[in-house]
């Protein structure tokens, strides 16, 4: 598991599930190392891969799980966030995103949005 600098080891494994990547994988043959990340990503039901790696990157979507560099992730959830403010304020979701979220299928994370 890989840590941000600033993110405690604590809060990170209380947001990571540890995969062993144990699944076989031979999606990048330019590079055969690279697929430990598949691997683990599809044991854990990852949502995202979060690689600057380019032969991860090139795949943009694998098995439904998006790839992204970081600063596109980044993007992604400052996006997400500009939507649902209150979500940082720990209140219920506002009359205008009300309808259109609370089916969490339509939620910009759901598998095959965004």
């Amino acid at each position: 598991m890989a840590l941000c600098q600033g993110v405690s080891p604590n809060k990170a494994s209380q947001a990571s599930i540890l995969a062993q990547g144990r699944i076989d994988c031979n999606e990048i043959r330019e590079d055969p190392a690279d697929n430990k990340y598949l691997s683990a990503a599809l044991e854990a039901k990852a949502d995202f891969i979060i690689s600057g790696d380019p032969h991860l990157k090139d795949l943009k979507v694998f098995e439904g799980i998006r790839i992204l560099d970081p600063s596109a992730f980044l993007a992604l959830v400052m996006k997400n966030a500009a939507h649902h403010p209150e979500r940082s304020r720990g209140t219920g979701p506002s009359k205008s995103c009300y309808t259109s979220c609370k089916n969490p299928s339509k939620s910009p994370f759901a598998k095959g949005r965004l």
